[in-house]
């Protein structure tokens, strides 16, 4: 590989909640170098301002006067990095951060004429597109794992993913993956004359006026056991199942006085989470919005159920269903996501949600809709291994804790996030 050493100044995400103090980070004097008789490349930066998620990109071969219109390579083939990146960095306007790109293991033979870094910061506030929360913690025996701080690392996109990216079962056992969605409108639940539909999905208008994050796949049994205790199992990339509220999450969302149970799931994450992302379960709207992906088809792949008394080849691509499961649940993210990269969203296992359980949503349209404040049942999503009718987009039944019902992470959004800023 050829690299020409280059400088370019480092691409700045500035996203500021109304209110926040602090300087917004800053990227700046950034510079690419080739090592002597080797195909590792050195990039070396500036931060100042705030502290950032830092994220880069390699453009190459478009050096075109007078200006650059760089070719940015896959970010697949931009995995091999290590130094300041991935993490959040402490800015520091006296002393460059450093990353290393092993380019050779990654872009073995290509010959690259020109080549240039661009470095992104991420503010807090705003972190990068994917999240990926180090849950780890050594083996000790028998039902135990080390209990550690839980870090985030942060990537531009799933395909930024390291280690082979989500075919790797470290995503489904000590790794675990969030990503960014972006604050929107749809349309909640379903049309008359939706095959299996339900009198209780009326559509609605709904708009999400934040940015939250979802869990790529359904928190699974190998993650279980990392963060609470729990018995060896030889499917580790299975979901986690038949747990009650009170173990997932407890509390008395929405109200005011909402105490999430400190030994529940959620409040076990909270409390080890090093940068204090405030994990949850998603409400209902979030969950769907998150499903459909910007579909409004009975099934999230933008086609509709076919029969609900015979196997459907549409949802067979999708989901884990009553025709395809074998009458179980399977290790996560086999079948083909969504749009927004989410798997098993339809079917393998029922989720649970945060929002009480209310027979009718009504008609009119909703901003940041969070449930009904009063009801012993809460709301379960998607569909399961065992259902020909429940697993489509608009499904909403009470969540019954059992072996056909698991959850799906989110991260609460930060009040304000504002609607992402342009590239």
């Amino acid at each position: 590989m050829r690299m020409k050493n280059a400088c370019a100044a480092g691409r700045v995400i500035m996203v500021l909640l109304a209110g926040a103090t602090g300087a917004a980070p800053v990227v700046s004097d950034v510079r690419l170098a080739q090592r002597t008789d080797s195909r590792t490349a050195e990039i070396s930066y500036r931060l100042t301002g705030d502290n950032a998620y830092i994220t880069v990109a390699i453009e190459t071969n478009a050096l075109a006067a007078p200006e650059w219109a760089g070719i940015k390579i896959p970010d697949s083939r931009v995995t091999r990095l290590s130094g300041d990146v991935s993490r959040l960095i402490t800015a520091d306007a006296s002393n460059d951060k450093h990353i290393v790109w092993n380019a050779g293991a990654e872009l073995p033979g290509v010959e690259i004429a020109e080549a240039r870094a661009v470095v992104t910061a991420w503010s807090t506030n705003y972190p990068p597109s994917v999240l990926v929360f180090d849950l780890g913690g050594d083996y000790q025996g028998g039902d135990y794992f080390t209990q550690h701080t839980i870090t985030a690392l942060g990537f531009p996109s799933l395909e930024a993913l390291p280690h082979g990216g989500l075919t790797n079962d470290i995503y489904r056992t000590s790794l675990l993956v969030m990503r960014r969605i972006d604050s929107g409108a749809f349309v909640m639940g379903s049309p008359f004359g939706e095959p299996g539909r339900y009198a209780n999905e009326n559509l609605h208008q709904v708009t999400l006026s934040h940015a939250f994050y979802m869990g790529v796949f359904e928190f699974t049994k190998g993650q279980w056991r990392r963060i609470k205790y729990a018995a060896p199992t030889t499917i580790l990339g299975n979901p986690a199942d038949s747990e009650t509220y009170d173990n997932l999450r407890g509390g008395s969302w929405p109200d005011t006085d909402d105490v999430i149970a400190a030994g529940s799931l959620i409040g076990t994450l909270r409390s080890r989470c090093a940068n204090a992302f405030a994990f949850d379960l998603p409400t209902e709207a979030q969950w769907e919005y998150a499903c459909r992906a910007g579909t409004q088809t009975t099934l999230h792949n933008g086609k509709d159920l076919t029969s609900t008394t015979n196997p459907c080849p549409n949802r067979a691509e999708i989901a884990w269903d009553s025709w395809t499961s074998g009458n179980y649940h399977h290790r996560v993210g086999e079948k083909l996501p969504n749009a927004w990269g989410l798997y098993d969203m339809i079917g393998n296992v029922y989720e649970l949600v945060r929002d009480r359980y209310q027979d009718q949503l009504g008609s009119a349209s909703a901003v940041d809709p969070v449930g009904p404040e009063t009801g012993d049942s809460r709301v379960q999503k998607g569909g399961a291994w065992n259902g020909k009718i429940d697993p489509r987009s608009a499904y909403r039944g009470i969540f019954a804790a059992g072996g056909a019902v698991g959850l799906r992470l989110a991260i609460r959004p930060l009040e304000g996030t504002p609607v992402p800023p342009a590239n």
